[in-house]
């Protein structure tokens, strides 16, 4: 009997259509594109939520982002998460002031050309390949001969960042501190 019931099952599928098979009608429970991309919108959507909860305390808005300056280019705006998470200030933006620094005005720097000759002839070599300036002083970071600094750093033995202006940095060496216009020498 079983032996019946599969070669029956067999020629059905081999017959052509008759006037008495159905065309058009679907399986109700058959699985649709419609249905595939609706449950691929809801992921997205689970997705971007779970991702906002996670990280939408870490966001930036796009005018307190710090800018970089390489050799040779104008500053531009970076991403600030391209390195370790760093902190996000939340006073409000206010633009560098045009009156010297606060570490300028307690050091009196001056530019290197004006440090006595003999002291100008000791001044370590230093080689400055990155500029990042930002209104939130903890964003800011300069690299010096390969090694990021911030300001504050002992670079070596009586030679310290003081400070990261928009434009250079401040240094001291043997006490005497003096300005280094990074931005205005990769112009050059």
């Amino acid at each position: 009997l079983d032996a019946l019931n599969k070669s029956e099952q067999e020629r059905a599928r081999k017959r052509t259509p008759g006037l008495a098979t159905r065309h058009g009608e679907q399986d109700g429970t058959a699985f649709r594109l419609k249905h595939f991309l609706l449950i691929l919108l809801a992921l997205i959507g689970v997705n971007l939520v779970g991702l906002f909860v996670l990280f939408g305390d870490r966001l930036i808005p796009a005018d307190d982002m710090p800018t970089v300056s390489a050799p040779g280019s104008r500053p531009e705006q970076i991403d600030a998460h391209a390195e370790p998470p760093l902190p996000v200030s939340t006073a409000p933006f206010t633009p560098p002031s045009t009156t010297q620094s606060p570490a300028i005005k307690n050091f009196e720097a001056v530019p290197p050309e004006q440090l006595p000759a003999q002291l100008r002839a000791r001044l370590p070599d230093i080689q400055v390949t990155a500029h990042i300036y930002a209104s939130d002083a903890g964003l800011r970071m300069v690299k010096i001969d390969g090694v990021a600094r911030h300001e504050g750093d002992v670079l070596r033995e009586n030679f310290r960042l003081l400070e990261i202006t928009e434009t250079g940095v401040v240094l001291e060496f043997e006490g005497q501190a003096y300005i280094l216009d990074i931005v205005a020498a990769w112009a050059l």
